[in-house]
């Protein structure tokens, strides 16, 4: 996290809407290593495409995440510069239809708020959506769109909505820039609080008509919402919990799930991260994959090696990595880049 870095100004900038620069040739130009040795995990190297296709919202995270360019470097302020031009963050950071709930709503169980709940959720798919564009803490129109997302968290740590909307929550706002906030390791807390005994996570509202909450399994994508979210925080991804919520992924790798929240086996194949609504939680195999990883776990052999396989397995003719495993055969700019993620970290 860049704890140093100055804030970006808010000002009016002009839109764009394409990838109007060569981006490719910029980077050849740094002097940044486009065929590193952990590359030779892919049947392709997936980061030419990447670059020559991919809008800064991708790239930025590329350099920041995979690269390791300092924060001074020219190429990575220039393409941080572009982030904020591009005309739907531009639109996203002017969004001011959120009213700040009151106190009593915060207060009051998320389930029997429903005004203060539907305002939580156009926040967080408002923030969601700026965090998938690239947009992070040091822009200040950006900032203001994060603090109206945090002032709907519950003096125990708690955002509304269910478990799974919690662990989103904390997950998007450590991506932001906030790994290490109090309040943000308040809400983790929260949520360890509520871990089952079988590892993972399951909401009461998830349980289908018939069925108990008491010997239901938990459910598979809440579970890994939350490893998702503990995974991003150093001091959590090695904890006894994450790893026992490891260890419940791994157990139902590409089975359906027992809730009736995204109970489709198919959900593994959905690698891509959307915007709005429940599409905000997918990501399949890459996402349990990412936050395996992130925990510690061993990806040379069992379970999650077969998982990275079956990942590397999906690349594209072109280099790329579809949006969906199997089916809609479309690049993904930012599957892509989770994966050249994942690889690196391997390493």
């Amino acid at each position: 996290m860049d704890k140093r870095r100055p804030r970006q100004k808010a000002q009016r900038t002009p839109e764009r809407n394409d990838n109007q620069i060569n981006w490719l040739s910029r980077f050849q130009k740094t002097g940044i290593n486009l065929n590193p040795a952990w590359i030779s995990r892919f049947k392709r190297n997936p980061l030419l495409p990447l670059i020559r296709s991919a809008a800064p919202g991708v790239l930025f995270p590329l350099l920041r995440d995979v690269f390791h360019v300092p924060p001074q470097d020219d190429l990575r302020r220039q393409v941080e510069r572009e982030v904020y031009h591009r005309a739907q963050v531009l639109r996203l950071n002017r969004q001011t239809f959120l009213i700040k709930p009151s106190t009593s709503e915060i207060e009051a169980d998320a389930e029997e708020s429903r005004d203060a709940g539907l305002q939580f959720l156009k926040q967080l798919e408002v923030v969601n959506q700026l965090q998938l564009l690239g947009a992070t803490k040091f822009s200040e129109e950006t900032q203001r769109q994060i603090i109206r997302l945090m002032q709907f968290q519950n003096p125990d740590g708690r955002f509304p909505l269910l478990y799974h909307h919690h662990a989103h929550t904390c997950w998007i706002l450590m991506e932001m820039g906030l790994e290490g906030n109090r309040l943000i390791d308040r809400g983790l807390n929260w949520l360890l609080d509520r871990q089952r005994d079988d590892g993972g996570w399951l909401h009461r509202s998830q349980v289908p008509r018939g069925k108990s909450i008491k010997t239901m399994s938990s459910c598979i994508w809440t579970s890994a919402a939350v490893l998702q979210a503990l995974s991003r925080r150093r001091s959590y991804a090695h904890s006894t919990e994450a790893q026992r919520a490891g260890e419940f992924l791994l157990a139902h790798n590409l089975k359906p799930n027992s809730s009736s929240f995204m109970p489709t086996a198919e959900t593994w194949d959905q690698l891509y991260l959307g915007t709005k609504g429940d599409a905000m939680f997918t990501g399949g195999t890459l996402k349990a994959a990412q936050a395996l990883v992130r925990c510690g776990f061993d990806h040379r052999s069992g379970v999650l090696e077969k998982m990275i396989n079956w990942l590397l397995d999906q690349q594209l003719a072109d280099g790329m990595f579809p949006r969906v495993a199997g089916r809609m055969q479309h690049p993904d700019s930012n599957v892509t880049f989770r994966m050249i993620a994942l690889i690196q970290k391997l390493t």
